[in-house]
């Protein structure tokens, strides 16, 4: 619906966010065996080394639900946060916390 788009196309133009590139260019390092990528990126769950393909940026504080105008706002903050609100996390331990932030 239209909440959905608008949700959708924040966090799409979010992704462009200069806080969000300056947390993953400070955590990373040059990535050790070569390789066609340059840079690996800790999990910060799982302590592991991953490349950029690998790793999804999340939100300390969850972004929370977009479904009506009053919404935008607190929504917009968090997701717009700045460079100490985000963490990096390797797809799986991704997927179990945002399945832990969904039961809620």
């Amino acid at each position: 619906g239209f909440f959905g788009m608008i949700r959708s196309n924040l966090r799409r133009l979010s992704l462009r966010w200069k806080p969000r590139g300056d947390h993953l260019n400070s955590i990373r390092r040059p990535k050790v065996d070569g390789g066609r990528s340059k840079w690996e990126y800790p999990c910060s769950m799982c302590k592991e080394w991953y490349i950029r393909a690998h790793v999804e940026v999340d939100h300390i504080v969850p972004c929370g639900s977009l479904k009506s105008f009053e919404d935008i706002g607190p929504f917009v903050q968090r997701l717009l946060c700045e460079q100490e609100g985000y963490r990096t996390l390797c797809k799986e331990c991704h997927l179990v916390v945002t399945n832990e932030e969904r039961k809620k």
